[in-house]
């Protein structure tokens, strides 16, 4: 009996039994991918415990981000003055064109 023949049979069964086969597979799948979640967490800290630098690594991501906040921060600024000076040419070309108008 193949997988496709399997299939059809499980389809033709009651709704009931379905569900049982559906949560049955549910729980298979969530035990397999949590064992894999255990050992591979198991392995990640042993590891990180085993690297000379580990809380170092650490340090170095956050200035990272202090850098990158900074950067950013540095940016905002910049468009805002940009903003501000559009907005006071655009007010000078306007109070010039009135000029003009009057």
């Amino acid at each position: 009996m193949g997988l496709m023949e399997k299939i059809e049979e499980i389809r033709e069964k009651p709704e009931h039994i379905r569900r049982r086969y559906v949560w049955f597979f549910v729980g298979v799948s969530m035990v397999f991918i949590v064992m894999i979640w255990i050992f591979s967490l198991e392995n990640w800290t042993s590891d990180r415990a085993m690297e000379p630098g580990a809380y170092d690594s650490l340090s170095d991501v956050a200035n990272q981000f202090d850098a990158q906040r900074d950067s950013v921060q540095t940016t905002v600024d910049n468009v805002k003055n940009a903003i501000g000076q559009d907005v006071i040419n655009k007010m000078q070309d306007g109070n010039m064109k009135d000029n003009l108008n009057k």
